[in-house]
């Protein structure tokens, strides 16, 4: 009988040893997890601060761009106006020249 109880009371013992184990095991466990949480949380803000600098720059560089297209369009616009207008001038004295030429040739074939 000695033996059993001895036996059992070393049963008990290791089940208490090993709880205890395990209850240490369980707490190293929530603090690194608690750990890995709390840098993953750094590493978003750090990351949510670079795509916030990079929304600026991409912000930025397009409100560049949409400027520099309006300039240009307005240029463009500018330019064609001068090209429109210098091809009304063309038609205008090329208009003027052959009615010149006709003329011209009216009075030598006698036809006025």
């Amino acid at each position: 009988m000695t033996t059993e109880r001895t036996q059992q009371h070393l049963y008990e013992l290791n089940t208490e040893s090993r709880l205890t184990k395990l209850e240490s095991t369980n707490e190293a466990i929530l603090k690194a997890l608690v750990d890995i949480k709390t840098d993953i949380s750094n590493i978003d803000k750090k990351f949510e601060s670079k795509f916030d600098k990079m929304d600026n720059k991409i912000e930025k560089t397009l409100s560049d761009i949409k400027a520099d297209i309006n300039k240009m369009d307005v240029k463009f616009e500018s330019k064609f106006d001068k090209l429109d207008n210098r091809i009304w001038q063309l038609f205008i004295w090329t208009g003027a020249g052959f009615t010149g030429i006709l003329a011209i040739m009216a009075r030598g074939f006698n036809w006025f």
